[in-house]
């Protein structure tokens, strides 16, 4: 069974923000993968640090979709 490192709250906050500004798919589908497969992703940071944390994660969402949908269009 393998067992994930937690990341520190720079780090994780890192990690969505570059997903967040990214224009890849692909990349934001990764992100979003991983994080759907660590179910304790935003435990353990204070409840400021998950508030934003969330928010990030709702912006690598909502961007994937608005990715996907353009294609889609185009």
């Amino acid at each position: 069974m393998e067992v994930a490192v937690k990341r520190t709250f720079e780090q994780a906050r890192s990690f969505l923000t570059q997903a967040a500004l990214s224009e890849s798919l692909e990349e934001r589908d990764a992100v979003i993968a991983e994080v759907r497969r660590d179910s304790g992703f935003f435990e353990g940071y204070s409840p400021d640090q998950v508030s934003l944390l969330q928010d990030i994660w709702s912006d690598v969402i909502n961007g994937a979709r608005e990715i996907a949908l353009a294609r889609r269009v185009l």
